[in-house]
């Protein structure tokens, strides 16, 4: 009679002792999905934070940081500083601009739309002039990138200068966006006055030149 209880109990505790088995097992499982969940989550935070201060200083197809082509000036940018000015264009005319500062830097220089019908120039932004080397478009090329940099990105690219506004450009057929060179970076021989727009070759510009600053229009 013992003997059986005992048999019985051996049973029982065979079990309970796999009953606890599979309940710390199922307790496992669901603690490692919970961690799995909680990271996930951490990083999707971490990247949504990462995209937003890009964001900040990312030059895109029609403007950079909050300013856009088209758009009027926004009233505050950061903590940049506004500072009202002008330039002289074609013919000796003068444009109003507004210059944009942070530490006694300009990062650019904004200019507006002409109204034909009033004879004035209106809020709405027609060209930016980024100098800051703060400022990246998505491939990471900005003032003070090479030409070599900017090619190796954009390899459907093309060079040219004109004399109307007496820059030397390098552009993406894919953008709409002028990256400037450094005059002094031209060891070309070509005749720069053959045309309004006269096309050149790498090999007309000094290796490593730079980027001095990027037109959007």
């Amino acid at each position: 009679m013992s003997l059986g209880i005992c048999s019985v109990n051996n049973k029982h505790l065979k079990l309970m002792m796999i009953f606890s088995s599979l309940s710390l097992l199922m307790a496992l499982i669901s603690c490692n999905k919970d961690n799995k969940k909680i990271t996930l989550k951490t990083e999707n935070n971490y990247k949504q934070k990462t995209i937003s201060t890009n964001n900040d200083f990312l030059i895109y197809k029609k403007g950079v940081s909050d300013i856009k082509i088209g758009e009027n000036l926004p009233d505050k940018i950061n903590k940049y500083e506004y500072i009202k000015s002008h330039k002289l264009v074609e013919e000796g005319n003068v444009e109003p601009i507004v210059k944009i500062w942070h530490n006694k830097d300009t990062l650019f220089e904004v200019s507006f739309v002409y109204d034909l019908e009033n004879q004035n120039f209106n809020d709405k932004i027609s060209e930016i002039l980024i100098k800051s080397q703060k400022f990246k478009t998505k491939e990471n090329i900005g003032v003070t990138s090479t030409i070599e940099d900017f090619i190796k990105e954009y390899p459907n690219y093309f060079i040219w200068y004109t004399y109307i506004s007496n820059n030397y450009v390098i552009q993406s057929k894919d953008l709409e966006i002028q990256f400037l060179l450094n005059e002094e970076d031209y060891i070309g021989k070509k005749d720069l006055m053959s045309g309004d727009m006269v096309e050149l070759e790498l090999t007309d510009f000094k290796p490593y030149s730079k980027i001095k600053a990027i037109r959007i229009f």
